[in-house]
């Protein structure tokens, strides 16, 4: 008798699923649908983290922006920032699981940005944001990370409240 069930519940299942799938290959062709779903990924809200350099007006901040209207997966902007000037540099997108972002202090007002596939030198006075090569080594004090806090919040996090995590590719 559960045999039956599960069997029943299992069809119907399997049935839903592939009735919303061939709804979605239906309507893939019509424009109204494409603009929904294009509209999604434009209204959808940017997260933004930042770290506040101490005994200055900068700000170093990561801005994510959805490029998928129900995958996890954004732009990545780096964003420095004081009242009167701001830069911004498009990092290496997340395709999904490459979010965290880590912080280093290099001393005399230049810091490390370092992400899964990119880094980031950044300077505070002048404001100033270079590519730097990729390395396997950290430099720097680690400050902390812009992360997704686990309960899907994006800020910074500091080395006070996590270590540091490696930042390190688990391809798929």
């Amino acid at each position: 008798m559960r045999l039956r069930r599960a069997l029943k519940i299992s069809l119907l299942g399997a049935a839903i699923a592939l009735g919303g799938l061939a709804l979605f290959v239906l309507l893939w062709p019509v424009p109204a649908f494409r603009a929904v779903l294009a509209l999604h990924v434009l209204l959808a809200p940017n997260y933004r983290a930042a770290y506040s350099v101490p005994a200055t007006n900068v700000e170093v901040a990561v801005e994510l922006k959805p490029t998928h209207p129900f995958l996890a997966e954004y732009e990545r902007t780096l964003i420095l920032a004081n009242p009167v000037n701001r830069q911004e540099q498009k990092m290496f997108p997340d395709t999904g699981g490459y979010l965290r972002t880590n912080l280093y202090s290099l001393g005399g007002g230049r810091f490390l940005v370092k992400g899964f596939f990119d880094e980031w030198l950044v300077q505070t006075q002048p404001l100033q944001i270079n590519e730097s090569s990729q390395t396997t080594q950290p430099g720097g004090t680690f400050i902390g990370a812009f992360d997704d806090t686990g309960d899907g919040r994006w800020r910074f996090i500091p080395a006070a409240e996590r270590i540091e995590q490696p930042l390190v590719a688990r391809g798929g």
